[in-house]
């Protein structure tokens, strides 16, 4: 299953220690808009890692295989956030929107509240 995955992913993979074993997959019967085609096919990705309990269900794509790789990106990116958060991919991109922001809140209010500054 991990041979789907980027080198990068597959280095967040080691550093978590997380084995294929850890993982639950079963391909069920999509869902929605789309057609008979979508309907009728085992092409739905329904993830969970076991030891956390974080599952993903994705049917974006037609193919099994497109479906698979992003559920498995999205359960690990989930369990990274959740076993190490301080590193995570994701709170670094909160935390520089975070950062973003406030700086945005700072000038505007020097620019309309000068006497506050």
């Amino acid at each position: 299953m991990f041979e789907l995955l980027k080198k990068e992913t597959l280095r967040i993979v080691e550093k978590l220690g997380l084995k294929e074993s850890d993982f639950e997959c079963q391909f069920i019967k999509g869902f929605g808009k789309g057609g008979q085609k979508k309907n009728k096919t085992n092409n739905c990705v329904y993830l969970v890692h076991k030891p956390t309990g974080e599952s993903v269900k994705m049917q974006k794509y037609r193919e099994r295989d497109a479906n698979l790789k992003t559920a498995l990106r999205l359960v690990i990116e989930k369990v990274e956030l959740k076993l190490d958060p301080k590193n995570s991919k994701k709170m670094s991109k909160i935390d520089k929107m975070r950062e973003k922001k406030r700086r945005a809140k700072k000038k505007s209010k020097k620019k309309y509240n000068p006497e506050e500054c």
